[in-house]
């Protein structure tokens, strides 16, 4: 009986993981692409948190990330962007938020998922 139970609740707990948490889990990983000639590579941590080297060695820039509907949106205190979630589990740079507006990106790029 208490087999039976413990089963029981194992059952509804998976049962209640969200679509959107499950794509959380999906997109947790390295990101790599060009930006201008240069190489970026985003990294994608777990409870929505991320980092980037950026052009100065030694420097490090840490944001935070969410899943809004079937995009991601990438922020920190001064930038916000939007990606796509491709089928292959890439992300592709669609839109960017200036002044709380969002606003289409003139040219896609995709970020090819590494790790």
């Amino acid at each position: 009986m208490k087999n039976l139970i413990a089963i029981m609740i194992t059952l509804v707990a998976v049962g209640c993981v969200s679509p959107a948490e499950k794509l959380g889990k999906d997109i947790v990983g390295c990101y790599e692409g060009m930006i201008g000639g240069s190489s970026f590579k985003y990294v994608f941590l777990e409870r929505g948190k991320g980092e980037h080297d950026s052009a100065f060695p030694g420097k490090k820039y840490d944001w935070n990330w969410k899943i809004v509907g079937k995009e991601v949106y990438r922020f920190d205190e001064k930038y916000s962007a939007v990606y796509r979630i491709e089928s292959n589990g890439d992300l592709t740079g669609i839109a960017f938020f200036s002044y709380g507006k969002r606003e289409d990106v003139y040219k896609q790029r995709t970020f090819k998922k590494t790790e």
